[in-house]
């Protein structure tokens, strides 16, 4: 079966792709861009009350859902062109509006509330985890090309990621696994790719309206959606409702102006203003990094790993080493023998082309900068950051292989959250973010599809070719630059040994340490489905 767009309409059995794990979100939330501040009143007492609904692992992913258009048709009752009589009872009036509710959904008794709550039947407002509205959104300074006096809000997700108000811990929620249902497309404009899809508008005078009905496509993509490993990589693999606005869009001149423009006064403030307010940094050192980056990073961020990956250590005074079993290394740290990676340098410098790059390895920082200067002179300051074991999370377990050796991991979500780095908290996320490593554990609490990994480098190799010009890791490195996104883009192209899932000989090791360290995070959930609030 085809929808109107040439595409397979989704089906539960297409949809069911992906494992559902203890860590997969699916919460949803709605967000209104009308002006109501008893949005925002929810107390401390009422926050307390919802972290004793909540429990440890969060296992739903996180729906945004639009209002008018969407889940409600809102009518100005008095525009001059409007003849009242012409539509039905509404199912409320607020102040100049008749809001009228979606077929097949909105059918109970209407409570005595504010309009955007009129709707919500029942106690469903207190299932919302928030209500946004347009003092939320960013004012792009531009008007829409349908009604010329209508401003374009947009509807920046990062936003929700970033807000510590919101009843979740930062780094919960990502483009991996956030979904905004909007009927604008131009509202996703600054969001990552494939984290928004665009159902028709509802108007009331529509017969037989059946979007939000038990079988109809909408529901079918979501129930596949609950089920896949992230929301990047099944938005793109399931097109639904009206096409997302791209290049290929005949009015892309127009809305490529708002994407550029990010340094205006008004994008730039709406930027500043959902910055964390416990970062202490001065006026011109966070102004800097904004215009550097034009909030969208024009290059994806490359992690790399150190040792296994560009180099080998070897450790000189084990018992069962003998040094001279080995050739001349290529630099000395400490109790370490170095040996660089063939193509090691060169290889750097092809990333530096195509990417952001940062260092992190599980070594302690001591001997990493001696092996930095090693493999080139003045790498570290090409690199945007450079990170040791004590980034790291510590995860109290010892390694399978190497009964002594403890696992450390790797959470990209703490480079995305740093106030420190060189970017403004958001321009990173796992839409653009590849981890590459050679230990798969370590990669354990990231979410899905943002890692690869490679063979450990061993001195003793051979011809070792990973990192040359021709290499498959080259080739595959080359096309991610110029992908959409990074999790459609690792799942469409394996490379490496694959990571660590439900289907590995050794998950019920892997799986206590996910369970433990969520446990310690206290990671939020909730037992039922709950449509958590309205932007």
């Amino acid at each position: 079966m085809q929808n109107s767009e040439g595409f397979p309409v989704p089906t539960k059995k297409t949809m069911a792709a992906g494992n559902l794990t203890s860590l997969k979100l699916k919460t949803a939330a709605v967000h209104e861009h009308s002006r109501n501040r008893d949005v925002e009143e929810a107390g401390n007492d009422d926050f307390g009350l919802a972290l004793e609904k909540l429990k440890l692992v969060s296992r739903k992913k996180l729906i945004v859902l639009d209002l008018n258009g969407l889940l409600v048709h809102r009518v100005f009752r008095f525009d001059r062109n409007i003849n009242v009589q012409d539509y039905p009872p509404p199912d409320v009036i607020s102040g100049p509006y008749l809001g009228l509710s979606v077929a097949n959904f909105w059918n109970s008794v209407l409570k005595d509330l504010k309009w955007e709550y009129g709707l919500l039947q029942g106690r469903l407002k207190d299932k919302l985890l928030f209500v946004w509205d347009k003092e939320r959104c960013t004012d792009s300074g531009f008007k829409s090309l349908e009604k010329k006096d209508k401003p374009i809000f947009l509807k920046e997700l990062k936003k929700l990621w970033e807000d510590p108000a919101l009843p979740w811990r930062r780094g919960q929620y990502s483009s991996s696994n956030t979904l905004l249902i909007d009927d604008a497309p131009y509202k996703a404009l600054l969001n990552p790719p494939n984290t928004a899809i665009f159902p028709e508008s509802y108007k009331f005078d529509m017969e037989n309206d059946a979007v939000l009905g038990s079988n109809g496509e909408l529901r079918l993509f979501l129930d596949g959606l609950a089920e896949a490993a992230d929301v990047p990589s099944y938005v793109k693999e399931h097109r639904i409702g009206q096409a997302t606005i791209t290049e290929s869009d005949p009015n892309w001149d127009y809305y490529s102006k708002i994407v550029r423009n990010p340094t205006s006064r008004k994008l730039k403030t709406a930027v500043v203003n959902s910055r964390n307010r416990d970062v202490k940094a001065g006026k011109d050192d966070f102004v800097r990094p904004l215009e550097k980056q034009n909030l969208v990073p024009r290059k994806k961020l490359l992690v790399l790993d150190l040792n296994g990956l560009l180099v080998h250590r070897v450790y000189r005074f084990r018992p069962n080493t003998n040094v001279q079993n080995y050739p001349p290394p290529d630099v000395i740290s400490g109790p370490f023998l170095v040996f660089t990676r063939p193509f090691c340098s060169e290889f750097l410098e092809f990333c530096f082309e195509r990417f952001e790059v940062g260092i992190w390895s599980s070594a302690r920082e001591r001997s990493i900068d001696t092996i930095l200067s090693s493999i080139k002179t003045g790498l570290k300051d090409k690199l945007l950051f450079v990170w040791d074991q004590e980034k790291c999370t510590d995860s109290g377990f010892k390694s399978l292989e190497r009964k002594r050796k403890p696992i450390f991991l790797k959470e990209l979500r703490k480079l995305w959250e740093d106030p420190t780095l060189p970017w403004c908290c958001g321009p990173y996320s796992s839409s653009n973010t590849l981890l590459i490593d050679d230990a798969r554990y370590k990669a354990l609490l990231n979410p899905p599809n943002t890692a690869i990994f490679l063979q450990s480098y061993k001195v003793d190799n051979g011809n070792d070719t990973v990192l040359e010009s021709n290499s498959e890791l080259r080739l595959f490195l080359d096309g991610l630059s110029e992908a959409d996104d990074v999790p459609s883009y690792v799942k469409e192209h394996p490379i490496g040994q694959p990571a660590i899932t439900d289907s590995h000989a050794e998950w019920g090791y892997y799986s206590e340490i996910i369970r433990q360290l969520r446990q310690k995070e206290l990671i939020w959930k909730e037992d039922s489905f709950s449509v958590r609030d309205c932007w």
